[in-house]
């Protein structure tokens, strides 16, 4: 028993639109974050889905990849084909930091150190 449908010739087309489903809600969910006067927990949503979709984002990259050496086509396709590649790449590693930068926010106003050079408190 195959795993793929036999409409489908590899597992790209399957992968492909999960990251783009996932990390358009991520953006629609920061947005909201920004927008909204009152805190909610959108931004948390928000970093969730980033790191869902760039997760997704390597395994469609992966699966393209793999896909480009299974398949046969015409040497006009290649230069459309690398440039497709090289645009996933660029969208994969972006979605990969998007999905790490809100791990690195350091807070304002911590007390976690001393203010003005003085002495802590005890």
């Amino acid at each position: 028993m195959a795993l793929l449908p036999s409409w489908t010739p590899n597992l790209h087309p399957l992968v492909v639109h999960f990251p783009i489903a996932v990390l358009t809600a991520a953006v629609v969910a920061d947005l909201i974050d920004i927008f909204m006067p009152c805190p909610t927990k959108t931004g948390t949503i928000s970093t969730w889905l980033y790191t869902i979709g760039a997760s997704l984002a390597v395994l469609a990259y992966f699966s393209g990849d793999a896909a480009a050496r299974s398949v046969s086509f015409s040497l006009d396709a290649i230069p459309v084909l690398q440039a497709h590649s090289d645009w996933a790449f660029r969208a994969t590693w972006s979605f990969l930091f998007f999905s790490w930068a809100p791990h690195c926010r350091v807070s304002r106003g911590s007390s976690s150190g001393t203010s003005g050079g003085g002495a802590a408190p005890a």
